[in-house]
């Protein structure tokens, strides 16, 4: 594990969980989420990925309701990428997801913090910016709105990694029998695109491997660190 986990010094408050698929993510932070109720923290979970934002979702959700259900396609499929393939499309539909995703990570994020909440983000910009190059190519990481979202988006205090070799990956996704799971050569760029967050300072490293308790020991030293119990927690939307 890493010892740089909070090189901020401050207070973790707000956390992101990354890793590959089938590391343990959702596992571990409804661990961390049961941890706050039980110490009274007031909390929020916020799941984020490019292009599935909550503000964008309903955007795309009342277009396709206004223009027919079937007109625009929707999640991973060839038809998708044929409609995306379109300059114009693919331009606008870039730049609104960049929008929404701005809007979440500096705004919502930052407030959330002010008000004394612990933010807990399902993925952040770093697997965002996977996504870019995976489904749409280099050059739209490189956009310069995109640059403009990462600059303004706020730094997680604490950002943890589920650490898990792509072969142990791989097996666990066909146990749980992933309903739309990536085709092979795709999630093994993505394993590749995690190894380099694995060689930066800011992140805290944990071998996905462990058993759940032992994981969640670890992440429960970082996020509170001092032992304490009881209480009632407070999740809120906003």
């Amino acid at each position: 594990m890493s010892s740089q986990a909070n090189p901020s010094g401050r207070a973790a408050r707000v956390i992101s969980f990354s890793g590959v698929d089938c590391s343990g993510k959702s596992t571990q932070i409804s661990a961390a989420i049961e941890g706050m109720r039980r110490r009274g923290e007031k909390f929020f979970y916020l799941w984020l990925r490019v292009g599935y934002t909550p503000l964008f979702c309903a955007l795309k959700n009342f277009v396709r309701r206004l223009s027919g259900e079937g007109r625009i396609p929707q999640g991973q499929s060839i038809e998708r990428d044929r409609f995306l393939s379109s300059g114009w499309k693919r331009s606008l539909w870039l730049h609104l997801a960049f929008a929404d995703m701005a809007f979440q990570t500096a705004v919502r994020v930052r407030l959330l913090r002010f008000l004394g909440y612990k933010v807990l983000c399902d993925r952040y910009i770093e697997e965002s910016e996977m996504d870019l190059i995976l489904n749409f190519g280099e050059p739209a990481a490189q956009l310069a709105a995109w640059k403009v979202v990462k600059a303004i988006a706020a730094k997680p205090d604490l950002r943890i990694l589920l650490d898990l070799p792509f072969e142990e990956s791989l097996r666990r996704s066909i146990l749980k029998q992933e309903p739309f799971p990536d085709h092979e050569e795709k999630r093994r760029r993505r394993a590749l695109l995690y190894d380099t967050l694995k060689l930066r300072a800011d992140y805290c490293v944990i071998d996905a491997r462990m058993n759940i308790p032992q994981i969640s020991a670890q992440i429960d030293s970082l996020v509170f660190g001092d032992g304490s119990t009881g209480g009632t927690g407070v999740e809120v939307s906003l």
